[in-house]
């Protein structure tokens, strides 16, 4: 059983450091492009589409909201500072 949980987290990682990449590529799209780093219409749809799925998949949605909110503010500062670090 132990090994399920540690593969299951290990692609819960991959998973993780896949949509990282992602958001350092948009991050560095909309800044090439002069548009917002932060979208708050576009977050709280996001999050509220989140909460729907973790409600669907029987996990608790706000769990899945603290998940996600997290992991928003997280690339807000990677943001930030490549921002910070190229002017």
């Amino acid at each position: 059983m132990r090994s399920r949980i540690d593969a299951t987290d290990k692609k819960l990682i991959d998973v993780l450091s896949q949509r990282f990449l992602i958001t350092r590529e948009v991050g560095e799209y909309k800044k090439e492009h002069g548009l917002k780093t932060k979208d708050a219409k576009r977050e709280k749809e996001m999050l509220a589409q989140r909460k729907k799925w973790a409600r669907e998949s029987n996990i608790d949605p706000d769990l899945a909201d603290r998940i996600f909110k997290s992991i928003v503010r997280k690339v807000c500062q990677e943001n930030q500072t490549t921002k910070n670090a190229k002017e």
